[in-house]
């Protein structure tokens, strides 16, 4: 008998440790994963997590109470893994290891009825259970009788949309993939003095200069939709020329870098979410590569390859690209072919960088080999597309979508910081984000341990929780006072309101 799909969607970031849960917690495909009524606690918490990703499912809905009672607050969780961030940043890199051929993963994740896309094996590399079979109640029971406490998944092995990218194979995708045979750390420049700068505007003008430049950001949309339009059609002979000119936000970035997130924060809300994401993952991954020290010419590359990187989108069908509820298998899948058809839009341009179309057709890899089209590891992954790969997946939270509602900034860093514990994302990379926006982005409405209220105006790029605001008064209109958290030791945020 087919399983029903749930009926309720909600975030998990709404999930937190010592609560209890009131009603049954399910994945996407109507799987049990956490009875009504348990409290969970910080295993079962990232189990959760790993499971269902940034979201699980219901077939009742859940009280808006326990919504309310569970508002995140300054955890120390996230604090200790900061702590644990800067640790590993300040020590000297450590020489990069060969890939074990096999990697454990333990059976408290199997569930009955779960489908893996990769081949499961005992410790001594013998199959248990080929990929996509379901997983019975049989197989549960003969792993409890041998005690085994783990399986392992080949890290040489393709997961299933790997498997099924095996016979896209163009003379530009091999061109491409034996490139990513030899990719090396980008060197990067620290000039004297830099071509950006931070904290150059008044921290009260921030908001009025990026509103100047709104004008900058609809044209670059429009632009960016006329040339797409024109690649679909086949009647554009050179993409860098018809993109919309990225220089002029180069320059926002040389006057003031705190001026971006700003940018970022303006909303068009087009019926055509695309053109205004894409921009958006552009100059987020143009910020992150100068945060890193690249020299102009190279977040100029970071920024183009980011433009580029989702307009494979576009040939899609919209019933798939547009539906307002969870993709099937099959569908998921044709998203996943969308680097392809990025790089079949592009391929003939020969004025365009080879560097900036590997970085465009790598945006989706993941460190973790979790990602498409080639399940890469982190060492054959270009360093141009690891902070794109960071900049779509916020920028993709914090807007809406047809099937769901943005998520808060706020949360968005504290859901993609969860996914960088489990190898996700490249550290150094997570590190430029949180100097760039803070644990708190900018727009976000926090309460201070004095009980007062601000408004994050501009990130600390060393002391990501401690940004600067601006103060509300109790009708939530700005005060006029300025508040550094970094430079008042005995105030700190302990709640985000919005």
């Amino acid at each position: 008998m087919a399983r029903s799909r749930p009926q309720y969607q909600y975030d998990t970031y709404h999930l937190r440790v010592d609560v209890k849960i009131p009603e049954d917690l399910k994945d996407r495909n109507g799987m049990l994963i956490a009875p009504a009524g348990i409290i969970l606690d910080n295993d079962q918490l990232q189990r959760i997590q790993q499971r269902c990703g940034f979201a699980y499912y219901s077939d009742q809905p859940w009280p808006e109470d326990y919504f309310s009672a569970t508002a995140p607050a300054a955890s120390a969780e996230t604090t200790d893994f900061w702590s644990t961030l800067d640790d590993e940043l300040s020590s000297p890199p450590a020489a990069v290891e060969p890939e074990p051929l096999l990697k454990s993963l333990s059976t408290d994740y199997l569930r009955i009825g779960m489908r893996l896309n990769q081949n499961l094996y005992d410790d001594r590399g013998i199959l248990l259970l080929a990929a996509n079979t379901t997983i019975s109640p049989r197989f549960m029971d003969l792993l409890h009788q041998r005690s085994q406490k783990q399986v392992m998944i080949r890290l040489d092995e393709p997961s299933a949309s790997a498997q099924y990218f095996k016979g896209i194979n163009t003379q530009l995708t091999r061109r491409l993939d034996a490139l990513s045979s030899h990719i090396q750390e980008v060197p990067t420049t620290q000039s004297s003095p830099p071509w950006t700068r931070r904290g150059h505007l008044p921290a009260a003008d921030l908001t009025a200069a990026a509103h100047a430049e709104s004008a900058k950001i609809s044209a670059a949309a429009d632009a960016l939709e006329a040339c797409t339009q024109e690649l679909l059609l086949g009647s554009l002979e050179s993409v860098e020329t018809a993109l919309p000119s990225l220089h002029g936000f180069l320059d926002s970035l040389s006057m003031d870098m705190d001026l971006m997130p700003h940018l970022l924060a303006l909303r068009r809300s087009p019926v055509e979410y695309l053109y205004d994401h894409c921009l958006n993952v552009s100059l987020l991954s143009m910020t992150l590569a100068a945060q890193m020290g690249f020299n102009r010419a190279q977040a100029y590359q970071v920024g183009v390859a980011g433009l580029l990187s989702d307009i494979g989108m576009l040939k899609l069908d919209d019933r798939i690209r547009l539906a307002p509820r969870s993709l099937t298998r099959d569908e998921l899948l044709q998203v996943q072919y969308h680097p392809i058809h990025t790089l079949n839009l592009i391929e003939h341009d020969r004025s365009l960088d080879q560097t900036i179309m590997l970085a465009a057709y790598q945006a989706h890899e993941r460190c973790d080999r979790s990602g498409y089209p080639r399940s890469r590891s982190v060492h054959t992954i270009h360093p141009y597309s690891r902070l794109i790969a960071l900049a779509d997946v916020y920028c993709a939270m914090v807007s809406p979508r047809p099937y769901r509602d943005p998520y808060p900034p706020y949360q968005a860093i504290e859901a993609i910081l969860g996914q960088t514990k489990f190898g996700s994302f490249d550290v150094r990379s997570i590190r430029a984000l949180l100097s760039c926006l803070s644990l708190y982005p900018v727009g976000s409405i926090v309460q201070l341990n004095d009980e007062s209220i601000g408004r994050v105006i501009r990130a600390n790029a060393q002391q990501y929780g401690r940004p600067m605001l601006t103060m509300l008064d109790e009708q939530m209109q700005e005060s006029g006072e300025i508040v550094d958290l970094v430079e008042c030791a005995s105030l700190k945020v302990i709640r985000v309101l919005s």
